[in-house]
């Protein structure tokens, strides 16, 4: 996932569209009240955010598979974004089965799925499993 930022500029008699990479300098630009660390959790989501993340990640080695530490970085970094995305508008592309490219709206939500699940033993045995999805509010 890469931050642009996305401009619509319409007149009577065209609609055109900017995309820019998200730097600093556009970030400031584009949303001058934006928190410090935001803007920084936003670097994160450009070329040379994800760039450096990997980067780490290859120095630090560990027993557990790159990938899924970049994923759960990744994801532990949208969390925390995830309160100035519901109330942003945001948009994405889909490759489309002839090559092009659509663009559309898209939507986070203030909550998220939280699995609870239930086993109970009897004689050694599991007996039964209760599973559910509730929402619950988000914090990250």
């Amino acid at each position: 996932m890469i931050l642009h930022s996305f401009e619509i500029n319409k007149t009577a008699i065209s609609i055109s569209y900017e995309v820019k990479e998200l730097s600093k300098g556009e970030l400031q630009k584009k949303i001058p009240m934006l928190a410090k660390d935001t803007s920084n959790l936003m670097q994160v989501f450009t070329q040379t955010g994800i760039s450096k993340i990997k980067n780490q990640l290859q120095k630090q080695g560990g027993s557990i598979d790159f990938d899924t530490v970049f994923i759960r970085k990744i994801h532990d970094t949208l969390a925390h974004l995830m309160p100035f995305f519901i109330s942003t508008k945001c948009y994405h592309r889909i490759t489309e089965s002839s090559r092009k490219i659509k663009t559309a709206a898209c939507s986070f939500s203030a909550q998220k799925p939280v699995l609870c699940f239930k086993v109970t033993k009897s004689n050694d045995h599991l007996q039964y499993l209760l599973a559910f999805n509730y929402l619950k509010e988000y914090t990250p």
